[in-house]
């Protein structure tokens, strides 16, 4: 389990990644880059948030990179 076999949840930045396309006036949170980064990491994943802390944003930030 987690508490003794010295699982260590992996950290991403917050900082902003240049997306090719995207307007410069939207503006994304820390939080939202760092979903970014997860998903890209693993190729595959479930953006799973709570109402109103920017799912959308995130799909189509990474729809963005995967396509370019």
């Amino acid at each position: 389990n987690r508490t003794f076999r010295g699982f260590a949840p992996r950290a991403y930045s917050d900082a902003p990644i240049e997306v090719p396309g995207l307007n410069p006036d939207f503006s994304v949170h820390g939080f939202q880059w760092k979903g970014v980064r997860w998903a890209l990491e693993r190729g595959k994943g479930i953006i799973a948030a709570d109402v109103g802390v920017g799912k959308t944003p995130r799909a189509l930030i990474l729809n963005q990179l995967l396509r370019s």
